[in-house]
Protein backbone atom coordinates (compact mmCIF):
# COMPACT_ATOMS: atom_id res chain seq x y z
CA UNK A 1 0.00 0.00 0.00
CA UNK A 2 1.57 3.83 -0.68
CA UNK A 3 2.71 5.15 2.55
CA UNK A 4 0.58 8.75 1.57
CA UNK A 5 -2.27 6.67 1.24
CA UNK A 6 -1.74 4.37 4.66
CA UNK A 7 -1.08 7.68 6.73
CA UNK A 8 -4.21 9.17 4.85
CA UNK A 9 -6.59 6.29 6.02
CA UNK A 10 -5.39 6.37 9.71
CA UNK A 11 -5.80 9.94 9.92
CA UNK A 12 -9.07 10.38 8.24
CA UNK A 13 -11.27 9.50 11.11
CA UNK A 14 -9.76 11.71 13.50
CA UNK A 15 -9.57 14.82 10.86
CA UNK A 16 -13.51 14.26 10.21
CA UNK A 17 -14.05 14.61 14.16
CA UNK A 18 -11.64 17.85 14.05
CA UNK A 19 -13.71 19.39 11.40
CA UNK A 20 -16.81 18.59 12.82
CA UNK A 21 -15.68 20.54 15.59
CA UNK A 22 -15.25 23.24 14.11
CA UNK A 23 -18.40 23.34 11.97
CA UNK A 24 -19.93 23.44 15.09
CA UNK A 25 -18.40 25.85 17.06
CA UNK A 26 -18.38 28.65 14.56
CA UNK A 27 -21.31 31.10 14.53
CA UNK A 28 -24.53 29.43 15.65
CA UNK A 29 -27.46 29.66 13.98
CA UNK A 30 -29.61 31.58 16.56
CA UNK A 31 -29.42 34.99 16.13
CA UNK A 32 -30.35 35.43 19.72
CA UNK A 33 -27.49 33.13 21.11
CA UNK A 34 -26.39 34.11 24.59
CA UNK A 35 -22.51 33.18 22.94
CA UNK A 36 -22.12 36.48 21.61
CA UNK A 37 -19.37 38.30 19.86
CA UNK A 38 -16.61 39.92 21.60
CA UNK A 39 -14.81 43.26 22.06
CA UNK A 40 -11.79 44.40 23.37
CA UNK A 41 -10.42 47.46 23.56
CA UNK A 42 -9.31 50.40 25.81
CA UNK A 43 -11.18 53.25 27.98
CA UNK A 44 -9.91 56.36 28.14
CA UNK A 45 -10.12 59.72 29.81
CA UNK A 46 -10.61 62.55 27.44
CA UNK A 47 -7.99 65.55 28.07
CA UNK A 48 -8.58 67.29 31.17
CA UNK A 49 -10.81 65.51 32.77
CA UNK A 50 -10.31 63.68 36.03
CA UNK A 51 -12.17 61.25 38.45
CA UNK A 52 -13.90 62.21 41.03
CA UNK A 53 -16.35 60.71 43.04
CA UNK A 54 -17.67 57.91 40.61
CA UNK A 55 -17.92 54.57 42.13
CA UNK A 56 -17.50 52.74 39.06
CA UNK A 57 -16.85 52.17 35.22
CA UNK A 58 -19.67 50.59 33.38
CA UNK A 59 -19.51 49.65 29.84
CA UNK A 60 -22.07 48.09 27.63
CA UNK A 61 -21.64 46.09 24.30
CA UNK A 62 -24.72 46.37 21.99
CA UNK A 63 -26.01 46.01 18.71
CA UNK A 64 -26.81 49.64 17.24
CA UNK A 65 -30.34 48.77 16.03
CA UNK A 66 -30.90 48.34 20.42
CA UNK A 67 -29.95 52.38 20.70
CA UNK A 68 -31.84 55.19 21.11
CA UNK A 69 -31.36 57.17 18.05
CA UNK A 70 -30.89 60.40 19.98
CA UNK A 71 -28.82 59.35 22.83
CA UNK A 72 -27.39 56.32 21.71
CA UNK A 73 -27.90 54.54 24.68
CA UNK A 74 -28.97 51.16 25.14
CA UNK A 75 -33.10 50.13 25.35
CA UNK A 76 -34.44 47.03 25.54
CA UNK A 77 -34.19 45.11 22.03
CA UNK A 78 -36.20 42.32 20.59
CA UNK A 79 -32.84 41.35 18.43
CA UNK A 80 -30.64 40.42 21.79
CA UNK A 81 -31.43 38.87 24.81
CA UNK A 82 -29.72 41.66 26.67
CA UNK A 83 -26.53 43.55 26.65
CA UNK A 84 -23.38 42.65 27.23
CA UNK A 85 -21.90 44.11 30.48
CA UNK A 86 -19.63 45.10 33.08
CA UNK A 87 -19.17 47.09 35.86
CA UNK A 88 -15.64 47.46 37.50
CA UNK A 89 -15.35 49.61 40.94
CA UNK A 90 -13.12 52.69 40.74
CA UNK A 91 -11.21 50.94 43.26
CA UNK A 92 -9.56 48.25 41.14
CA UNK A 93 -8.25 50.04 38.20
CA UNK A 94 -6.83 53.13 36.40
CA UNK A 95 -7.87 54.59 33.70
CA UNK A 96 -6.74 54.22 30.29
CA UNK A 97 -8.47 50.58 31.56
CA UNK A 98 -7.95 47.61 29.21
CA UNK A 99 -11.46 45.93 28.48
CA UNK A 100 -12.40 42.73 26.89
CA UNK A 101 -16.58 42.20 26.79
CA UNK A 102 -17.98 38.90 25.27
CA UNK A 103 -17.60 35.21 25.31
CA UNK A 104 -15.10 34.80 22.68
CA UNK A 105 -17.47 36.25 19.70
CA UNK A 106 -18.09 32.78 18.38
CA UNK A 107 -22.01 33.54 18.62
CA UNK A 108 -23.50 34.38 15.53
CA UNK A 109 -25.80 37.80 15.24
CA UNK A 110 -28.60 39.62 12.54
CA UNK A 111 -26.86 42.82 13.80
CA UNK A 112 -23.44 43.91 11.81
CA UNK A 113 -23.16 47.02 13.68
CA UNK A 114 -22.55 47.65 17.61
CA UNK A 115 -21.64 50.05 20.16
CA UNK A 116 -19.26 49.81 22.81
CA UNK A 117 -20.27 52.50 25.86
CA UNK A 118 -18.59 53.37 28.95
CA UNK A 119 -19.17 55.82 31.20
CA UNK A 120 -17.96 56.96 35.19
CA UNK A 121 -20.86 56.17 36.91
CA UNK A 122 -22.04 57.01 40.68
CA UNK A 123 -24.01 53.81 41.06
CA UNK A 124 -23.06 50.54 40.23
CA UNK A 125 -24.62 48.68 37.99
CA UNK A 126 -26.60 51.32 36.36
CA UNK A 127 -27.93 50.79 33.02
CA UNK A 128 -27.20 54.09 31.38
CA UNK A 129 -25.16 57.44 32.71
CA UNK A 130 -26.90 59.63 34.87
CA UNK A 131 -27.13 63.36 33.96
CA UNK A 132 -23.45 64.88 34.05
CA UNK A 133 -21.70 61.66 34.37
CA UNK A 134 -18.97 61.53 31.89
CA UNK A 135 -19.38 58.84 29.44
CA UNK A 136 -18.41 57.84 25.56
CA UNK A 137 -19.22 55.56 22.52
CA UNK A 138 -17.50 53.60 19.96
CA UNK A 139 -18.77 52.31 17.08
CA UNK A 140 -17.85 48.48 16.05
CA UNK A 141 -18.25 47.00 12.89
CA UNK A 142 -18.92 42.87 13.24
CA UNK A 143 -17.38 40.46 10.48
CA UNK A 144 -19.51 38.97 8.02
CA UNK A 145 -20.01 35.27 8.97
CA UNK A 146 -22.90 34.36 6.15
CA UNK A 147 -20.82 30.96 4.74
CA UNK A 148 -21.58 30.03 8.61
CA UNK A 149 -25.18 30.35 8.44
CA UNK A 150 -28.11 29.93 6.69
CA UNK A 151 -29.21 34.27 6.47
CA UNK A 152 -26.97 37.27 6.91
CA UNK A 153 -24.85 36.99 9.89
CA UNK A 154 -22.23 38.60 11.77
CA UNK A 155 -19.96 37.69 14.34
CA UNK A 156 -16.09 37.77 15.72
CA UNK A 157 -14.13 39.24 18.19
CA UNK A 158 -12.94 42.66 17.37
CA UNK A 159 -10.00 43.74 19.02
CA UNK A 160 -8.18 47.77 19.19
CA UNK A 161 -11.59 49.48 20.18
CA UNK A 162 -11.25 52.98 21.78
CA UNK A 163 -13.71 54.30 23.78
CA UNK A 164 -12.65 58.06 25.04
CA UNK A 165 -15.02 59.24 27.78
CA UNK A 166 -14.82 63.05 27.55
CA UNK A 167 -19.10 63.73 27.02
CA UNK A 168 -21.39 65.17 30.02
CA UNK A 169 -24.52 62.57 29.92
CA UNK A 170 -27.79 65.26 29.29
Amino acid sequence: MNPLIHHLHRWAPAASIISLGLILTGCPESTTNPIAPGVEGLVRLGEGLAVTDEVSLEIRFYPRSCANDGTLYPETCDSFEGFIRTSVPMSSYLLPYAFELGPGGQGATSDESWLVMAWLSHTSGASVPATGELYGISPVTLLNCSQYCSVQCYCGRIRGIEVLVNTLAP
